[in-house]
């Protein structure tokens, strides 16, 4: 796919035969070109600049380097992917499945994987979750993006915007849609439950953490304790071994007048008669 990609890309706004060739096909994957010529000449459909074509540059090298770390033929554990808001679900969902006002790289690989590998490789697009407060819209798609890891720059998907910015369409709703939406919330026993068992699983987590952090307080405590008993061992050492050298030079100044004593007494010689 990024081998066909790239030479797709090759022949943007400029005449590239072979270029033109493959694009006439991926651009007419979906629905078909309007016309031909302008394919020709350099029209791609999926792109509108050269930034668009530098940053599809990029997503490629970082995917090609993602892939290099794998072992052959083994599948990411992350597919790529993209995270977006939407205030019409349903409504975006058939734009992207009709690569209208959608994501240029999703709706390229898209394409191409439609004209190689139809049946193998597509995309599956899925309704993670629906807003209850106006700041759903922003911190949903944060955390689903970093769940996924489906920014270009990191070759984990075709998100190359930071998540979280563009929601304005939250407020595009009805006046009573999130106070309507958050009483079906509460009032919802599958909702209750959930809450009921994320509760204890956090609980639960939160008790292997205080359980981890106080056995780690404890062995930092017997660090300092054993660090402390060494200091004090080590003055001990230190003055026990003050105390030896000041005896023993206090021994050998006692001693000093006994061995020149029985130096001299050595050197006389004794005469029996």
């Amino acid at each position: 796919m990024l081998v066909t990609i790239e030479l797709y890309i090759r022949g943007f706004a400029k005449v590239d035969e072979e270029s033109s060739k493959l694009a006439e096909k991926v651009d007419g994957a979906i629905s078909p070109i309007a016309d031909p010529v302008n394919t020709k000449e350099g029209y791609r459909r999926y792109f509108k600049s050269e930034a668009q074509v530098k940053i599809c540059r990029e997503w490629i090298e970082c995917v090609r380097l993602r892939l290099s770390i794998l072992p052959p033929n083994d599948a990411l554990d992350r597919p790529l992917s993209e995270v977006g808001y939407a205030t019409h679900g349903i409504t975006r969902l058939k734009s992207h499945a009709t690569h209208r006002s959608s994501n240029y790289l999703t709706n390229l690989a898209d394409a191409v994987c439609c004209i190689q590998q139809p049946r193998r490789f597509y995309i599956r697009q899925f309704i993670l979750n629906y807003t209850v407060y106006y700041n759903d819209a922003s911190f949903a798609e944060i955390m689903a993006s970093r769940l996924a890891l489906c920014y270009t720059s990191i070759g984990g998907g075709f998100s190359h915007h930071a998540a979280g910015l563009s929601y304005g369409g939250a407020n595009n709703v009805e006046k009573d849609y999130y106070p309507k939406r958050q009483r079906e919330l509460f009032s919802s026993n599958t909702f209750l439950q959930r809450r009921q068992w994320e509760y204890a699983r956090m609980t639960k987590h939160a008790n292997i953490l205080r359980n981890e952090v106080l056995g780690e307080m404890h062995i930092q405590k017997e660090a300092k304790e054993f660090e402390y008993n060494l200091n004090t061992l080590e003055k001990s050492i230190d003055a026990e071994t003050d105390k030896a050298l000041k005896d023993r030079q206090a021994l050998s100044d006692e001693l000093d007048p006994l061995a020149k004593l029985l130096e001299e007494f050595g050197t006389r010689e004794w005469r029996t008669y």
